[in-house]
């Protein structure tokens, strides 16, 4: 049998939302999206997602800032993800 190294990384640093649950007996599964609103085709079960509280002071891991612009008196940054 085969088993992964401890020393690498087995799940995503993405952040996903919950698009829909969908409430099978005997456990819900859950349909995610992506921030950009792109579903996933898989579906997971609660065990397998790990809740996410997203703030103004949330840290991102970002590689590197590829362009900058104000919109409406906020300022946004188009960001390449370190991943």
């Amino acid at each position: 049998m085969r088993f992964a190294k401890a020393a690498e990384q087995n799940f995503s640093t993405e952040i996903f939302r919950v698009a829909k649950v969908i409430k099978n007996r005997p456990r819900a599964v859950y349909q995610l999206m992506d921030l950009n609103g792109t579903p996933l085709d898989d579906q997971f079960y609660r065990e397998e997602l790990t809740p996410e509280r997203i703030t103004n002071r949330t840290a991102y891991n970002i590689d590197k800032i590829l362009d900058k612009r104000v919109r409406r008196g906020i300022r946004e940054y188009h960001v390449r993800w370190r991943g």
